[in-house]
């Protein structure tokens, strides 16, 4: 059984519903003209802040419950396979899950800190999906192309090019045959993805606390 075609299409379902549910959280109060209104009831604005991003921690665990029980139901349809060669290896489910949660985190407080920024949700969403691009589709197909351009010794040297990428992250959790010329089972690249999302979502939670505090000073000084 091979495992990449489902993680992969989970990572897409995850790159392109996250970002819907935060990308909007704040702008859109700017454009229905609800945030001074919000700011002015009885909860305080750091209330309102960590209710945003309660709001983005139960979508996160919803879709990652969802996730989750697909996977292990993936993982017990091979499970008792008399085909050894199709079995999944427990091992190979963790991982995928903790690279997919991390992949989400991380888009979804991309989404957050764009809507924080722009004025409009149709900007924010925008750049939300052109960063995320960037980030997780780009170093896939770069190292889809230097995987049949160059020999597998050179293109093995230029693994560090798909940290930044769930897809290769997970193609790299895959035994086996290597997904489309992809480093297979290098594990590098399951670490070095989860330690940029933590360290990147870390970022992004103290960019959106500081830009928060600065609106909340910029607001009392008015």
């Amino acid at each position: 059984g091979k495992l990449w075609p489902y993680s992969f299409f989970m990572c897409v379902f995850l790159m392109l519903t996250t970002p819907s549910f935060t990308a909007n959280a704040l702008s859109q109060e700017r454009e229905r003209g609800t945030m001074e209104l919000l700011l002015s009831t009885p909860l305080r604005p750091w209330s309102v802040l960590g209710g945003k991003l309660h709001m983005i921690m139960r979508t996160i665990s919803a879709l990652s419950a969802f996730m989750g029980m697909g996977l292990v139901l993936f993982w017990l349809a091979f499970a008792f396979s008399h085909d050894q060669e199709r079995g999944i290896p427990l091992q190979g489910i963790f991982l995928s899950s903790v690279v997919l949660i991390c992949a989400a985190v991380f888009a979804a407080l991309t989404g957050f800190l764009c809507s924080q920024i722009c004025r409009s949700t149709l900007r924010s969403t925008i750049i939300t999906y052109a960063i995320l691009a960037v980030l997780y589709v780009l170093p896939l197909a770069v190292q889809v192309l230097m995987a049949g351009v160059l020999r597998a010794d050179d293109a093995a040297a230029w693994w560090w090019t798909g940290i930044t990428s769930p897809f290769v992250a997970l193609a790299a959790i895959e035994p086996g045959q290597p997904v489309a010329g992809l480093p297979g089972l290098d594990f590098r690249l399951v670490s070095g993805f989860c330690s940029l999302a933590i360290l990147g979502s870390s970022a992004l939670l103290a960019a959106i606390w500081l830009l928060w505090n600065r609106f909340i000073m910029y607001r009392e000084e008015r």
